[in-house]
């Protein structure tokens, strides 16, 4: 299949932990901490943002606005062409982990174990929310005006996101904290340290599947057309089936922990600590393509059209040709 390195971009100083392809370019963010824009076909740098705070920890880009969170407790709103300030957000009492975008709200994470609703035009509080019983919200995902929390007892919450309001307490529970939440299809899919996957219903909170075959933590969760798909520290990726939960293919050729992962065209990519992009059926499960990186091991992907990006722990941004099979260029 088509798929040959194209460009090598020393982006960063440190590791690169979100890439996106849009009009203006492909988007690089970096703990370094800044985030730049690049011409895609020749690594050129349109723009360099460096950000004013050192101690980063978490941000997001959306509709030209930063969204950065640090161990400073603080959230500061950007403007991502000019650098001016909108807004500084104060209220948690510990570092700021995960900061999202949703519907011009803010949803903030932190250390303390809450988690924050801002508005982003005037940055304002609308709610603080937690889990309640000494226990700290761990991750979270928004859907449907609907908040999904995984907490540090291994338990989920759904909550009505314009009110903040409790709707349901997830039936069940893992045996250890909640390190990832999605929800897809009236369904909420959440991955443990205890190594299992539970499969929720978003509704009602009834629990549905728990899944168990996964042998270390998971560290990477996607749905796509019916099928779940997960990564995990034990070196494998497994597909399963969403409805019944049961499994249909485990993949298995990195040598360490899979990082990421993206869908494109029937075909499954994976990225690793083990510095390799494998390409997979995923009618199958079977390989189709290895890709060695030498620098340092992979951190996050993206793929778009005819491009596959993958951003590195070291601060590089690697671009490849990614031809479907039936169109690819003799060479």
């Amino acid at each position: 299949m088509g798929t040959y390195e194209t460009c090598t971009i020393n982006a960063h100083q440190t590791a690169v932990y979100s890439l996106s392809i849009q009009d203006e370019g492909l988007i690089s963010c970096s703990w370094d901490p800044s985030i730049a824009i690049w011409d895609p076909k020749n690594g050129t740098l349109k723009h360099r943002e460096v950000l004013p705070q050192r101690d980063i920890t978490c941000m997001a880009l959306k509709d030209n606005k930063i969204f950065v969170g640090s161990n400073e407790r603080t959230i500061k709103i950007l403007d991502f062409k000019t650098g001016e300030l909108l807004h500084s957000l104060e209220g948690h009492v510990a570092s700021v982990t995960r900061v999202k975008e949703s519907d011009e709200k803010l949803i903030s994470r932190s250390g303390d174990g809450q988690i924050k609703i801002w508005d982003i035009a005037s940055g304002e509080l609308d709610h603080t929310l937690e889990d309640g019983n000494g226990h700290s919200i761990t991750c979270f995902e928004v859907k449907e005006g609907k908040l999904i929390s995984g907490s540090s007892m291994g338990t989920i919450k759904i909550r009505d996101m314009a009110s903040g309001k409790v709707l349901y307490t997830g039936e069940g529970k893992h045996g250890n904290m909640i390190n990832c939440i999605k929800a897809h299809d009236g369904k909420v899919i959440s991955a443990a340290y205890d190594n299992t996957i539970k499969i929720w219903d978003l509704e009602s909170g009834k629990l549905l599947h728990s899944l168990d075959k996964h042998r270390a933590s998971i560290v990477s969760l996607l749905v796509n057309e019916g099928n779940l798909i997960s990564g995990s520290y034990d070196c494998t990726i497994r597909i399963w089936d969403l409805e019944s939960g049961d499994e249909l293919h485990r993949l298995i050729g990195h040598q360490q922990g899979v990082t990421c992962l993206k869908i494109k065209d029937g075909m499954l990519i994976s990225g690793s600590e083990d510095k390799t992009i494998s390409i997979w059926d995923l009618a199958n499960g079977h390989l189709l393509r290895n890709l060695k990186v030498f620098e340092n091991s992979i951190s996050c992907l993206e793929v778009k059209d005819e491009m596959l990006v993958a951003g590195l722990r070291g601060g590089i941004v690697k671009i490849f040709d990614f031809t479907p099979p039936s169109e690819s260029p003799k060479r």
